[in-house]
């Protein structure tokens, strides 16, 4: 089973999504990257697009 990580997503005004995730993919300026547990530490630029969240169950938001 693979593992999880808290992930929250904040915005100005409210939390707006928390749960243990699977893995995110962000946009960064020049393609995506997916994170998972235990990743390496890093630093980009992160751009407008799509943020696709995998929960534990399987689902895909």
């Amino acid at each position: 089973m693979a593992k999880t990580f808290p992930f929250e997503v904040h915005t100005p005004y409210r939390l707006f999504y928390s749960a243990a995730v699977k893995a995110v993919v962000i946009t960064l300026a020049d393609d995506e990257i997916g994170i998972y547990a235990d990743h390496s530490f890093f630093t980009a630029p992160v751009i407008i697009g799509i943020l696709k969240i995998r929960e534990k169950g399987g689902i895909q938001i």
